[in-house]
């Protein structure tokens, strides 16, 4: 069986993703939760704050832990306990971690940190002047690891690609799926559109979350259609855009698809080989 090689799919794609780059900047404080608090040596009371939406080494969001008056990093352990109880140690991994002649110190975690599991965590803090917890939460993560793409085409060629990371969701507002994907779209609403767009790993907020699966239906090694699925959760109808990428052409294109019923459930249909679709403008309407 031959490859199909389309080298001008993978451009456009990338292209795509690169000129709606996601951003976020917005930063957020949260109390923590200290349990068996002490104090230090000085008789100073040690107090844990949380940053949301750090930019770590420049680029990398995840959160800023700020510890006053515990005295010595050196004397820091840090544990990580995820939200399925698994626990991660980062004491070999203090990289991002620093302080200062005030007994000051900063710890700096990505949100994307080896197998953690997406949930309420806790990270320990434990040593002289004592155990500290703090309650985090760790967010479903939206990048998309490499992938290869395979697409079955006809009983003498199969099209290949290996994907580079790209997002599921662009800018809070651009879904975009690939053949064999299954995707869970939280959304808020704002004068009947939704904003904040989040894929998430599991619903645990049912009547907010949008259920999208894009699949290739074929027989045996030949090719049929393409087909994705979409559940409207909400009480109004849903009317959203598409644009899918084809395979023969390389390139993005503008295609029709139906308003989704409230509290229902649609099937969009296509003959061509797709690639990738994009979905946005997401609208509840009467």
């Amino acid at each position: 069986m031959k490859k199909l090689s389309v080298f001008l799919f993978i451009c456009i794609s990338t292209l795509f993703l690169s000129c709606v780059s996601n951003s976020s900047g917005k930063k957020e404080t949260f109390d923590d939760l200290e349990i068996n608090s002490e104090e230090n040596e000085n008789n100073k009371e040690v107090d844990i704050r949380i940053q949301q939406g750090i930019k770590i080494n420049g680029n990398i969001p995840g959160y800023r832990i700020i510890v006053t008056n515990w005295g010595c990093r050196e004397s820091l352990s840090l544990d990580l306990v995820d939200s399925l109880g698994k626990t991660i140690n980062l004491i070999n991994d203090k990289q991002n971690v620093k302080s200062d002649d005030n007994g000051m110190i900063t710890i700096d975690i990505p949100y994307e940190y080896g197998d953690v599991t997406p949930g309420l965590c806790m990270l320990l803090l434990s040593g002289n002047p004592g155990v500290h917890l703090v309650q985090i939460e760790y967010p479903d993560s939206n990048e998309r690891t490499p992938f290869e793409l395979v697409l079955a085409v006809d009983d003498e060629q199969y099209f290949s690609a290996d994907m580079d990371k790209t997002l599921y969701v662009i800018n809070d507002k651009i879904v975009q799926i690939f053949p064999g994907e299954k995707l869970y779209i939280e959304a808020d609403i704002l004068n009947e559109e939704l904003v904040n767009l989040k894929r998430v790993k599991s619903i645990t907020n049912p009547d907010k979350t949008i259920t999208l699966e894009f699949k290739q239906v074929s027989e045996g090694k030949q090719h049929k259609y393409m087909m994705l699925f979409i559940e409207n959760p909400f009480e109004k109808r849903l009317s959203y855009s598409a644009n899918i990428c084809l395979l023969k052409y390389g390139k993005w294109v503008a295609t029709d698809v139906y308003d989704v019923e409230a509290g229902k459930s649609n099937y969009e249909m296509w003959p061509d080989l797709i690639t990738s679709i994009a979905l946005d403008s997401f609208k509840l309407i009467e």
